[in-house]
């Protein structure tokens, strides 16, 4: 790598700023998505919506694996607990007991033990459950002077048993924790010991590749030179010395281009696809029975190889077509071999994986990563490091099930609990082997219910504004959620209903009274009890009825009580409701002409309200527009004046309405009127006129104008002159009253057969099309004279209608109905004819004849 890429690096690094993780694929040697040493092992993997997740299992005593709760994971769980603002993670390494994760940005995160100082951030606990951020002393380029600061601008980490490298974007290499065998090279700020914050190694630049197993390391420069330091006790290193911290060419090796570490042994790629290998060969893992352990050697049966990796006592290689080779210790199974074979010699292809991507070796154990994501796993499986749910060694890869979150369940949806009374809210994570089961409670409002780490819910006991609160459960992995409703159960104590008396009128309109209604409010108390529900009566649902909302509607005039009850407690409380029907309008009775007058007389009003039935017939007062001509007391007695005009008018009490009358007063001699007379009877035929004969006393009276009405205008009407008009057979009675009211005079007026003999039915309106006519005579008739042509009915047209005709069976009911539904909005005639006669032979006297109207 050359100082320009480098750049290029380091400018896309500090570019980064979103905080999420990333889906990271190895794009070079420096990218690890899987890592492993002794005993735990790290992935970074895409979940099946492409949102990529960091996995750990395996040995926890140290907390390596993010957590705190168990010693080991059988299998894999999802490291949630990284803060909100620890960028996109891109690689991570494992250590014996310590872990590290490198962010986009180039900063570097440590977790696990920290016994060594391995994690970085300059405290001294011996471990961390939660990742910590690496910390680094930069000297000053003005004083010399160190200062601690965030470790950055780092592309490469890697871990050994208790120490920790990383490589910057400008090629120097970082190193903190263990330096018991000189693992952490020279430094220069504190030359010496263990360190617990980073420090560059002196006797380094260029460098493009780093690699740690154990407590030795290698570096690979941008020339494709091999550079060691550290434990020497398998001859990795042509120094003598046991370890060196000083950084030592590999010599004999051809231009490489990438480095693996194992315990005591070495491997080296160069630009040709060969592996190179030296250091102790107990297991053939270099493949060599030389023991010149310094030397490197090439690896036979090797070729287009593109990474490398190397364990404890093994080793691994990818060919170019992504197949996976093996060579060296294989007493667990870390080869692959099937065969129980302890040392497998000369390297094996793996015919069980193919498109492997990425391959790392451990302490006897190895795993592998496809380019699809699927992670496979072979070896000592004493912790769980193989993530198969078991601590049984496998001699074969097995693909690692990776149980992704899909989803969380509550135990309740729904609690109700009293005052400072809590309740355990139990989650359960899917699926049941789910990477992660951690979860996060909260609650929407915590002035009403709490809730802690595990899910205890507890009612707040003085809550005064509100009683409920939505607890949410929040998965670490993937977000998912589930909710449950709580309730604090606030007993009522009280009810009222916020009237005490309500009016409602049934206003009259064009189709009638109109029911007049109201929502009726119930304030229950406290105003944050839990049931407010009420239950609404009405004391007699004929006048006013009430819903299940409190509605309240007027049905007929009068007063009653609507009651409403609260389901907790049976508190009650009542309002007095009348209904009242208003008036539409009010009429002084008289000439639309007016009311003429002279002078000194006096003359008494008398008024009418429209509708007839409501429920204030009283008036406010009676006013004249111009005193000076007339005048009107409260009583509406008028008093004529002087010779003009004025306007008579009267109030309805509620002052809503008006009616008036124009009074004319001329000058002269007032005549009052004595008396009056008329017949006692008068008779007609029906559809005839007739004038009632008036004599009035004196017979010069000035005001002689009488008021004339029928008490049954279906029988007989009057007009203004006393003129009568005779509609139906029968008798009615006509009443004349003189305009100022002090006498009232009536006349019986009795009507027969019209001139063709025919006694006339009174008319009848909306008459149904299909009704059936009941006719119930006074004995019994003869059943052969109850036929078609004694009854029958026609339309205008006289067209005749067709019947079923019937008598009833004490013989003096005729039924008539017609076969078919008439026409609507029709005038018919119905005929019963004098040709119908009794039992004993004799005929109905006059035949009857009745008009109707279909609706």
């Amino acid at each position: 790598m050359n100082k320009r890429i480098s750049l290029l690096i380091l400018i896309g690094l500090l570019m980064v700023s979103t905080i999420q993780f990333v889906n990271v694929q190895a794009a070079d040697n420096n990218q690890q998505t899987i890592s492993i040493n002794n005993g735990h092992t790290l992935a970074l993997t895409d979940d099946s919506d492409g949102d990529p997740r960091i996995l750990a299992w395996g040995w926890n005593e140290f907390t390596q694996l993010g957590n705190d709760k168990n010693s080991y994971e059988l299998r894999p769980i999802e490291i949630t607990n990284f803060q909100e603002d620890d960028e996109n993670i891109v690689s991570l390494a494992a250590g014996k007991q310590h872990s590290l994760a490198l962010t986009k940005s180039g900063r570097v995160l440590a977790w696990g033990a920290n016994n060594t100082g391995q994690v970085g951030n300059n405290e001294h606990e011996l471990s961390y459950s939660q990742p910590q951020e690496v910390k680094e002393y930069q000297e000053s380029s003005s004083d010399s002077q160190y200062t601690e600061q965030t470790l950055k601008n780092v592309i490469a980490i890697q871990a050994g048993d208790q120490h920790s490298v990383a490589l910057k974007a400008d090629g120097t290499v970082w190193s903190w924790g263990s330096n018991e065998f000189d693992q952490l090279g020279q430094h220069k700020y504190i030359p010496t010991g263990t360190k617990r914050v980073a420090e560059q190694v002196l006797g380094l630049e260029n460098i493009v590749e780093i690699n740690s197993y154990r407590s030795h390391n290698l570096a690979l420069d941008e020339d494709g030179t091999v550079w060691t330091w550290g434990e020497n006790w398998g001859g990795q290193m042509s120094s003598g010395l046991e370890s060196t911290k000083n950084p030592f060419e590999v010599e004999g090796l051809p231009p490489i281009k990438s480095i693996a570490t194992g315990s005591f042994h070495s491997l080296a790629l160069d630009k040709y696809g060969n592996v190179w290998s030296w250091g102790v060969n107990d297991f053939n893992q270099r493949n060599q029975d030389d023991r010149d352990y310094a030397k490197p050697y090439l690896v036979p049966g090797l070729s287009n190889i593109v990474t490398i990796a190397a364990g404890d006592a093994h080793n691994l290689a990818i060919d170019s077509s992504g197949q996976v080779w093996a060579w060296g210790n294989n007493s667990f199974g870390e080869v692959g071999i099937s065969q129980e074979t302890e040392i497998v010699s000369n390297p094996e292809p793996l015919y069980e994986l193919d498109n492997v991507a990425e391959v790392a070796a451990g302490d006897q154990y190895s795993i592998a990563k496809t380019e699809d994501g699927t992670i496979y796993t072979w070896g000592r499986n004493q912790n769980g490091q193989l993530g198969n749910g078991t601590n049984t060694n496998r001699h074969e890869p097995t693909s690692v099930n990776i149980a992704f979150v899909t989803g969380v369940k509550l135990n309740q949806h729904t609690v109700e609990l009293k005052p400072d009374e809590s309740t355990q809210l139990k989650a359960t994570v899917f699926p049941f082997d789910a990477i992660s089961k951690d979860v996060v409670w909260s609650s929407s409002n915590e002035d009403v219910v709490t809730v802690n780490e595990n899910g205890e819910i507890t009612a707040v006991a003085d809550s005064s504004t509100e009683n409920e609160a939505t607890i949410t459960v929040t998965t670490k992995s993937g977000g998912y959620t589930d909710h449950a409703e709580v309730s604090i159960k606030v007993p009522v104590t009280g009810i009222d209903i916020t009237k005490n008396v309500l009016t409602l009128e049934r206003v009259l309109t064009d189709d009638g009274l109109e029911d007049d209604s109201f929502k009726l409010n119930a304030q229950v108390y406290p105003f944050n009890a839990t049931d407010k529900r009420v239950i609404w009566e009405s004391e007699d649902e004929d006048i006013v009825s009430v819903d299940p909302r409190g509605v309240v509607t007027a049905e007929s005039k009068g007063k009653t009580t609507v009651k409403a009850t609260s389901i907790d407690g049976g508190w009650t409380d009542e309002i007095t409701i009348y209904v009242t029907i208003p008036v539409d309008e009010i009429h002084i009775r008289g000439d639309d002409d007016g009311l003429d007058m002279i002078e000194g007389q006096e003359y008494q009003l008398d008024y009418y309200i429209y509708p007839m039935n409501a429920t204030n017939q009283h008036v406010y007062k009676w006013s004249s527009s111009n005193e000076n001509v007339a005048t009107v007391n409260q009583l509406g007695k008028i008093t004529a004046k002087n010779d003009g005009t004025t306007t008579i008018t009267v109030t309805t009490q509620d002052k809503r309405k008006q009616g008036e009358i124009r009074v004319h007063v001329e000058a002269g001699e007032y005549k009052k009127l004595s008396g009056f007379q008329i017949p006692k009877t008068m008779s007609l035929k029906a559809l005839d006129r007739k004038q009632i004969e008036t004599e009035f006393f004196p017979s010069d009276a000035s005001n002689k104008k009488v008021y004339w009405r029928s008490k049954d205008e279906d029988i007989a009407t009057v007009d203004a002159n006393g003129n009568v008009k005779a509609l139906a057979s029968g008798k009615v009675t006509i009443i004349g009253r003189t305009a100022d009211r002090s006498y009232k005079q009536e006349i019986e007026v009795k009507i027969g057969p019209n001139t063709n003999g025919w006694l006339l039915e009174k008319e009848r309106k909306n008459v149904s099309r299909t009704k059936t006519w009941d006719i119930r005579f006074n004995t019994v008739l003869d059943a052969e004279s109850v036929n078609e042509d004694t009854v029958y009915i026609k339309d205008i047209y006289s067209k005749e209608v067709e019947l079923d005709i019937s008598l009833s069976n004490d013989g003096k009911t005729v039924s008539i109905k017609p076969t078919e539904k008439l026409r609507g909005d029709t005038i018919f005639y119905l005929y019963i004819t004098d040709e119908i006669k009794s039992k004993s032979g004799t005929p109905l006297k006059n035949g009857t004849k009745m008009v109707f109207e279909t609706y």
